[in-house]
């Protein structure tokens, strides 16, 4: 897990278990580890040189790194400027950003989770300003948040896409692509996750370092406004929390309907209105879950999850930053 956080363009960790006599090889991923038998290296060195010479290639795709994170080399050792590329299947083009610090700003540490990270960059020649891309790892079949983003492209109060790469089917892009072919049914149950990578506009802090009362009220009127317009569009956001409603950049002087950004669709899904239930599934940041999804949590038969679970959040949201107002006593 330090490896992922300190190596923030690293995909898959690679090591050596060694005894006196025994060597084993484990690799760690997004969605677990996995590792070979024990091996005599007295009885075996051939094996033993192979994961040697392989954990020393000097091809950085080999060894877990990814190669779309570009760096000025000085003397032999990586250094600034920095960038990453996205690259455009449909266009053939691909779009440089440079990193303004090698490490992200934001890193999640669980290790079998999504893994997301997000990096500020800038793009003079596409966007006037600073922006923000976010790598995440999403499980096979899920709808991926660029997906979203993309439908949701020209709602005010939403967080917009500036561009996006989708790595399915991609060498190195799925954890499959990491591990030895395995027959289906065989072994224990495996998730397969594809990593997904999104450019937005980067905007101001989480509500809850708001300023005045008034800005507060102002933001968390917005995010409703725009969380309607976004269910308009046949999107349901699931997961309203203080980190997901934004403040604008600071020193802006944002008008009516951006003074709350409502950003993250990871764990958006899409809605028919004349299909019951919406989603059967349990999504959200648990602290401001409605009532009856947490009831339902650990259910077999999970309650429907709709628009109105999402305002609920919102109450919830509001009333978690009031009661942590500290009272100054005046």
């Amino acid at each position: 897990r330090e490896i992922f956080l300190q190596q923030p363009n690293r995909k898959i960790v690679r090591l050596l278990i060694l005894t006196e006599t025994h060597v084993r090889l484990v690799q760690y991923d997004r969605a677990g580890a996995i590792y070979t038998p024990l091996i005599n290296y007295h009885d075996d060195p051939d094996t033993f040189i192979r994961f040697v010479v392989g954990l020393s290639s000097h091809r950085e795709e080999d060894i877990g790194l990814d190669t779309s994170f570009r760096w000025t080399t000085i003397n032999g050792r990586k250094s600034l400027p920095a960038w990453v590329d996205l690259y455009n299947p449909k266009t053939k083009k691909t779009n440089s950003y440079q990193l303004l610090s090698p490490m992200p700003f934001f890193a999640r540490s669980d290790l079998c989770d999504r893994g997301t990270k997000m990096w500020r960059v800038v793009n003079p020649e596409s966007y006037n300003g600073t922006l923000l891309v976010k790598d995440a790892w999403v499980k096979d079949g899920r709808t991926p948040e660029s997906a979203h983003l993309s439908k949701a492209v020209g709602i005010k109060g939403v967080q917009q896409l500036i561009d996006f790469e989708d790595y399915t089917g991609r060498k190195n892009g799925e954890v499959q692509s990491f591990r030895p072919y395995r027959e289906p049914g065989r072994g224990p149950a495996f998730f397969n996750k594809i990593l997904q990578r999104i450019v937005t506009p980067l905007y101001g802090p989480s509500i809850s370092l708001y300023k005045t009362e008034k800005v507060l009220l102002d933001a968390i009127c917005d995010a409703i406004s725009a969380h309607e317009r976004l269910l308009d569009r046949g999107i349901l956001h699931s997961d309203i929390s203080a980190g997901n409603i934004l403040l604008p950049a600071i020193g802006s002087n944002a008008p009516e309907g951006l003074r709350g950004v409502l950003i993250d669709l990871d764990y958006a899904i899409r809605v028919q209105f004349d299909i019951f239930p919406m989603s059967n599934r349990i999504a959200g940041t648990r602290k401001t879950q409605s009532y009856i999804q947490l009831r339902g949590r650990r259910k077999e038969f999970k309650p429907a999850q709709d628009y109105l679970d999402d305002l609920e959040s919102f109450f919830y949201v509001l009333a978690h930053i009031i009661f942590q107002k500290q009272d100054s006593g005046m």
